[in-house]
């Protein structure tokens, strides 16, 4: 099997794997060459016959192996780990059977039409595909595979499990909020009742109920002190800070950003907007620039055109979403920072709220956040303090004299607009006293 170890080993080294790590498996894959003995080209080899390679392995039963001191159970592990990706890369590996469920293809359906005809992301395909098929599987446990079957009476029982009682009423009115979509398009296709989706009616969440919650901007500056130093992961850490905390970038903008999104000769950064389906434009400053051109002159060289990669081999992108949430909550807990919620998300909202506090508008705001509409960024106005101040500073007894005068000048002319009666134009003469 010459070729198979040779074509794996130049995969490990495409993929910027250290010298040791190369050895090893060199050493590991020979190894289990000779004791497998595949020949053919048809050979393959399962999770059994694999437990029996690391026993004779390990008793030392191959070619110019005899007499060597056993290895330790972590050497076994490594051994058969290493083997089994090689096998699995050449395609000789018997993956075991993975247990289909009758609506596996039904989900996935609905999942590709979402994804090709809304431009779901793979973020919300994800969600999407536990949330609905948590429904469908408590569906096929208690009402049988016919969806067709479904009726109200099912989808209450469903709704009143226990499981529900322990979720918060966020995440309760997303689950269902799902399954109403699930169920919708289910219904388009006559493959259930098409009302029945309008049966599900979700915990209530009012659009500016939330508050946005994150650090202060104090807290901000000695989060990115503490990453103020010489070491390789702070250098990396610093950079990723600085674009969620300076333009208010998430975390999938951050992780997507690669080397060519950067405008070096003019100053401008370029980061995907995912969730709008766009290319942001923003200047790059030079606080921002300086920290990313430290971490590029210690970046690892590889092949990822991705502008933040992992520091320990193999060098990959911070492709999985939990990785940048890990460094921030990490190193928020670590200063003994207290705050209601951790995270990255949380930087965006610090942003914004300095924003504020400087005196820039909403719609300047909403602009350097990304947001296709201003509702989106109506939230802040709970925290403008100053502006709330000033609300509240308003005589109310004034306000009361002047509808008086309204009722008063609306009762002799009724076609003439009264802003306390109507909504119609033109305004009324008080618009400006009120």
């Amino acid at each position: 099997m010459r070729d198979e170890r040779e074509r794996y080993l130049r995969h490990l080294d495409d993929e910027g794997r250290s010298m040791e790590t190369f050895k090893h498996a060199a050493g590991y894959i020979l190894h289990a060459a000779v004791l497998l003995d595949l020949n053919s080209s048809d050979g393959s080899v399962n999770e059994e016959r694999l437990r029996l390679l690391g026993r004779e392995w390990c008793d030392g039963n191959f070619r110019g192996g005899v007499g060597r001191r056993k290895p330790s159970t972590q050497t076994i592990r490594m051994f058969l780990s290493r083997v089994r990706h090689w096998l699995t890369f050449c395609g000789r590996m018997e993956l075991p059977q993975v247990r289909r469920r009758p609506f596996d293809d039904l989900l996935q359906s609905f999942l590709d039409f979402k994804q090709s005809d809304h431009g779901w992301s793979s973020c919300t395909v994800d969600i999407y595909r536990r949330d609905v098929g948590l429904f469908l599987t408590w569906t096929t446990e208690h009402a049988g595979s016919d969806l067709r079957k479904l009726d109200a009476r099912t989808l209450t029982t469903y709704m009143q499990e226990p499981q529900f009682n322990r979720w918060s009423r966020c995440s309760t009115a997303s689950h269902f909020c799902h399954v109403r979509v699930f169920l919708r398009w289910l219904g388009e296709r006559d493959g259930c009742d098409p009302l029945l989706w309008d049966c599900i009616h979700a915990p209530r969440l009012y659009r500016l109920e939330r508050y946005p919650q994150g650090p202060t901007w104090t807290q901000v500056r000695e989060l990115l002190d503490s990453a103020d130093t010489q070491n390789p992961n702070d250098i990396r850490d610093r950079a990723m800070l600085l674009l969620m905390a300076v333009y208010g970038f998430r975390s999938g903008e951050v992780r997507g950003l690669c080397l060519d999104d950067i405008d070096w000769e003019n100053g401008i950064i370029r980061p995907p907007r995912p969730k709008q389906h766009r290319v942001g434009t923003y200047p790059l400053t030079s606080i921002v620039g300086d920290a990313i051109i430290a971490y590029l002159k210690i970046r690892p060289v590889c092949r990822h055109r991705q502008v933040f990669i992992s520091m320990l081999q193999p060098y990959r992108p911070l492709i999985s979403s939990g990785s940048m949430g890990t460094v921030v909550r990490g190193r928020q807990k670590a200063l003994s920072q207290q705050m209601k919620r951790y995270g990255p998300h949380g930087l965006r909202h610090a942003c914004a709220t300095y924003l504020l506090t400087e005196g820039f508008t909403l719609k300047q705001i909403g602009d350097h956040l990304g947001h296709s509409l201003v509702q989106a960024t109506e939230i802040y106005a709970k925290v403008d303090v100053a502006s709330l101040a000033t609300v509240g500073d308003v005589d109310l007894g004034q306000l009361m004299e002047f509808n008086t005068d309204c009722e008063r000048r609306h009762a002799q002319d009724p076609d003439r607009f009264c802003p306390t009666r109507c909504s119609r134009l033109p305004l009324c003469s008080l618009k400006g006293r009120v």
